[in-house]
C-alpha cells in the first residue's frame, strides 16, 4: 500500500516536473522570439498580436459554428452530382488526333520509323543510349528470360507468352498496337442481319447491351454518342503502311459508341 502511495507521489512530482520544464521552454521559446525580432519593424508588435490573435480566436469560432451549419451542405457534395458539362474541352486544342502519332503505332512501324527520325534521336539524347524502336520493341519478347531477375525469369515468360496466345491465334497480334480492322475486330459486315430486333424502348436497349458486357467480363459499362473529336483521325494501317479514312474506309458512320471497363490484376 506505501509502494502505490510513493509511486503515486512520484507520479505527481514526475508531472510537475514535466510541467514546469513545459513551462521554461514555452518562456524560452518567447524570448527566442522577441530577441529575434528586435531589429525586424516588420514583425507585428505585441499588443498588435494579442489583437490579432484574439481576433482569429473570435473568427475561428464563427468558422466553426458556420462549418457545423454547412455540414449537410458538404455531405450531399460528398455523395456526388451529375455533371452535364464534363469534360471541359478548349475547343482550340481539342481535335481529332492522326493515329500514326501514337507510340504503339509507331513502333510497329518502319515506314514512320523512317518518316520521322527525330523522335528516335529525341529519345536516344535523353536516355543517353542507343535504342530502335522498331527492333527493341519486337526484341523484347525475344531476350533470353533471366532467373535471377524478378519479373523476368522463365516463369513470367511463361506467363507472358500466354497472355498473348489468344490474339495470336486469331492473328490479331497487332490489334493491341491499335492496328485496324483485324480479324479479332473486323470491319466486315457481312454476316449483319438485316432484320434487326426491335427493342421496345432506349432503356430495354442499353440494359441488354450493359448485360452482354458483364459476359464478356466488363466491370462496368457504358453508352455515349459518338463525338467526332475523341477519334483518332485519320486511322494507320500497321500492316500495309497507309492511312485510312473514316469516311471512306470504314464501313458505316458510328452514331454511338459503347465504353465496357475490364479490371486487371497486376
Amino acid at each position: 500500500m506505501n509502494d502505490d502511495n510513493n509511486t503515486d507521489k512520484n507520479t505527481v512530482t514526475n508531472s510537475t516536473v514535466a510541467n514546469n520544464e513545459q513551462e521554461a521552454q514555452v518562456t524560452n521559446k518567447k524570448e527566442v522570439i522577441d530577441s529575434s525580432t528586435e531589429h525586424q519593424p516588420w514583425f507585428m508588435e505585441e499588443p498588435a498580436r494579442r489583437t490579432f490573435f484574439k481576433r482569429i480566436a473570435a473568427g475561428g469560432g464563427g468558422a466553426l459554428l458556420a462549418g457545423a451549419g454547412s455540414y449537410g451542405l458538404a455531405r450531399h457534395s460528398l455523395e456526388g452530382r451529375e455533371v452535364t458539362d464534363y469534360p471541359v474541352i478548349d475547343e482550340k486544342l481539342f481535335r481529332p488526333k492522326p493515329q500514326q502519332d501514337t507510340i504503339l503505332n509507331f513502333v510497329s512501324s518502319r515506314a514512320l520509323n523512317k518518316k520521322y527520325p527525330e523522335r528516335e534521336e529525341q529519345y536516344n539524347r535523353l536516355q543517353k543510349k542507343q535504342f530502335e524502336w522498331i527492333n527493341g520493341f519486337r526484341d523484347m519478347y525475344r531476350k533470353p528470360w533471366d532467373n535471377s531477375k524478378p519479373g523476368y525469369t522463365q516463369m513470367d515468360r511463361a506467363l507472358q507468352k500466354a497472355g498473348w496466345e489468344p490474339l495470336n491465334l486469331a492473328g490479331s497480334r497487332l490489334s493491341a498496337n491499335l492496328q485496324p480492322n483485324t480479324p479479332f475486330n473486323t470491319w466486315d459486315q457481312t454476316d449483319v442481319e438485316k432484320d434487326q430486333y426491335q427493342f421496345e424502348n432506349k432503356k430495354q436497349a442499353s440494359d441488354a447491351i450493359k448485360s452482354a458486357a458483364r459476359v464478356f467480363g466488363a466491370v462496368k459499362c457504358g453508352i455515349a454518342k459518338r463525338d467526332k473529336r475523341w477519334d483518332y483521325d485519320p486511322l494507320y494501317d500497321i500492316e500495309n503502311e497507309k492511312e485510312l479514312s473514316w469516311e471512306d474506309d470504314f464501313p458505316f458512320e458510328p452514331k454511338t459508341v459503347i465504353v465496357m471497363l475490364s479490371s486487371m490484376d497486376y
